[in-house]
């Protein structure tokens, strides 16, 4: 509970990415706000993606370099 749904790392690029998925209307609770909260201060990638992030999620996944963590 809390820890967003998907860890994705990739070792050669030394690179982890967080990712809560939730429904297009679907809210954060509030160990998932902490959880997310607590992983950015730590410095990591974190995102929440929905159905209508899916370009973002093409970009991050694709190797993008972006600083625009969604986490609403």
């Amino acid at each position: 509970e809390g820890e967003p749904d998907l860890r994705l790392v990739h070792p050669k690029l030394g690179r982890v990415v967080w990712a809560e998925i939730k429904r297009e209307k679907g809210k954060l609770t509030d160990r998932q706000q902490e959880a997310i909260l607590v992983l950015q201060e730590a410095g990591q990638e974190v995102y929440v993606w929905r159905p209508s992030s899916w370009a973002h999620i093409i970009k991050v996944l694709g190797g993008g370099v972006t600083d625009d963590h969604i986490t609403r």
